[in-house]
């Protein structure tokens, strides 16, 4: 079983902090003893639905066998919003005015404020950055220098990661158009869930562990 987890249920579009991975941990078992799954859970996703990846997997669920985050974010303060102390929060303030609907008091972290009450550091920055090495399961990671919003990221969890089921292709094209329009990827992707989910015995693991395009 594959699934996309973008958001709570009360609206919140906080993806990294403990109280969302613990929830989505929640939601993996819950699928998992459905008796329409076989009980292996895999996700796939870019940006926030990549993060909401990192999240869950940090936490270890049982029936969680593979991810593939491409392209997501996993630390706000130093890798997004406060890179080399200077704080920007301009793309979030994009998605919270033209991309976030339903009940604007829902939730919507206001980050403005945390970084005013909280520049250097606190309990709220280190909860929203991400342990990568307690992630456990194997790992397909896709990025780029293309969309700078989250380059850092993923090349700290290829290198964070403990164990040498994971992979990593460093892209040339652009996240949307990589993981919706090319077809490859879909491919790529169902190999790689057949081989960690289905147990297929196929040629997945003599994928290169670093695949570069460049333009």
């Amino acid at each position: 079983m594959i699934f996309d987890c973008s958001g709570n249920s009360d609206g919140q579009i906080s993806v990294m902090g403990t109280q969302d991975a613990e929830d989505r941990y929640d939601v993996v078992e819950a699928i998992a003893k459905m008796d329409w799954c076989n009980g292996s859970i895999g996700m796939a996703g870019n940006s926030a639905l990549a993060i909401s990846q990192w999240n869950i997997a940090s936490l270890q669920p049982p029936s969680l066998n593979a991810i593939a985050p491409w392209e997501g974010m996993d630390d706000i303060y130093r890798e997004q919003f406060c890179r080399g102390g200077w704080c920007s929060t301009s793309n979030f303030d994009l998605i919270a005015k033209a991309i976030v609907r339903g009940n604007p008091n829902s939730g919507l972290e206001d980050l403005d404020e945390m970084y005013r009450q909280k520049p250097v550091d606190s309990k709220f920055w280190e909860d929203n950055r991400i342990d990568m090495k307690k992630i456990k399961c194997p790992v397909y990671i896709r990025g780029s220098e293309v969309s700078a919003l989250h380059t850092m990221e993923y090349i700290r969890g290829w290198l964070e990661i403990q164990h040498d089921q994971k992979w990593i292709h460093w892209g040339s094209a652009q996240e949307w158009y990589e993981l919706y329009g090319q077809p490859i990827s879909n491919h790529e992707l169902q190999k790689y869930f057949d081989r960690f989910l289905k147990g297929k015995q196929n040629d997945w693991e003599t994928t290169p562990r670093l695949t570069w395009s460049l333009l």
